[in-house]
């Protein structure tokens, strides 16, 4: 890799989504940004409580992260798997995703009632032309797996079996397959 491309790569940002009841504080979020900035990429996270926070306010700040950085890959698990891929899809980049929550809010309306706000919400799988990966595990005790593979193309799928929801026990593996994923944009040299 030349030095000018390496400095493009170097200075090219993706944005992480913690799941729900989660934050940007965990083990999950530290070996992530390990991980990306070994491969000359920061990873930067929006931590923000989603039970609090309607979804086109959280629209809106991403819209304001995006505005300020050049992210070029959203990452997330769970509900932040739902965000990552909607922001991926809204704004053009790549999406690599956990267990995403697509149909998730009636589960939880009756403890978070603010969760309302998702019922009318797209769940934004339709392509944007840019790679995605969607990596599930089949052993998700939150959500149905099935779910987000009907979902989605057949293509941007990857199954593992067993595979918990919160994605810590195949953590490195989607961290590899991600980064791959975003090599397929083109946006680094391999």
């Amino acid at each position: 890799m030349t030095g000018a491309l390496f400095w493009k790569c170097f200075m090219q940002t993706i944005l992480y989504f913690h799941g729900f009841e989660s934050n940007c504080q965990t083990e999950k979020f530290a070996r992530s940004k390990t991980f990306f900035a070994a491969h000359g990429m920061e990873l930067i996270g929006l931590d923000v409580n989603y039970a609090d926070i309607a979804p086109n306010v959280i629209d809106q700040i991403v819209a304001e992260i995006f505005s300020r950085h050049d992210i070029v890959a959203c990452i997330g698990c769970s509900l932040g798997g739902y965000w990552a891929n909607r922001s991926a899809v809204l704004h053009l980049v790549v999406a690599a995703v956990v267990n995403p929550a697509l149909q998730f809010y009636p589960s939880y309306l009756q403890k978070y009632p603010k969760l309302a706000a998702y019922q009318h919400e797209s769940t934004y799988t339709e392509s944007n032309l840019a790679p995605r990966l969607v990596m599930l595990g089949t052993a998700d005790e939150v959500l149905d797996y099935r779910v987000a593979e009907a979902a989605f193309p057949e293509s941007e799928v990857k199954i593992i079996e067993g595979g918990s929801h919160a994605g810590y026990d195949f953590l490195d593996e989607f961290l590899q397959a991600a980064w791959l994923t975003i090599q397929q944009a083109d946006f680094c040299a391999a």
